[in-house]
């Protein structure tokens, strides 16, 4: 492997990692910083924050960047051009190699800080107070 070929290496590594991390890293802030003033303001529907609906939609989310970071991956691009140059009506807008770069970087750093945010147990035990939101508010009007 001559320099060249090793600078390509590292560069598509970094490529991938930085955005990456980069989320990772703004993510966990959010979950240090943001995410108990969120419980705060929330009070007695804080624990829709850690529900496992929340955790499947956030899966699904992470599932989600990571098939449009695969797409839009450089190694990718021909494939998906030729996909979208075949099913024209699927797409609202011509897509061109460099959109499908910044949709890379985009979905590479959100799929980041959604791996970051994770919600995992709460800090302290929170307790249901209602069956449902729905079930809640009929209760408090009649």
């Amino acid at each position: 492997m001559n320099k060249v070929e090793l600078f390509h290496a590292v560069a598509q590594i970094f490529q991938l990692a930085g955005p990456l991390v980069s989320g990772g890293i703004l993510g966990l802030l959010h979950k240090k910083y943001a995410l108990p003033k969120m419980t705060e303001f929330l009070q007695e529907r804080a624990w829709l924050l850690y529900s496992p609906l929340n955790v499947a939609m956030n899966i699904v989310f992470i599932l989600v960047t990571l098939g449009v970071a695969v797409a839009s991956h450089e190694s990718n691009v021909a494939a998906t051009l030729a996909w979208a140059a075949a099913h024209p009506s699927a797409m609202p807008v011509a897509l061109s190699p460099e959109l499908l770069r910044i949709a890379f970087y985009a979905s590479t750093f959100l799929c980041g800080h959604a791996l970051g945010a994770f919600p995992t147990e709460p800090p302290e035990p929170m307790e249901r107070t209602a069956a449902s939101p729905l079930g809640a508010r009929a209760k408090g009007s009649s």
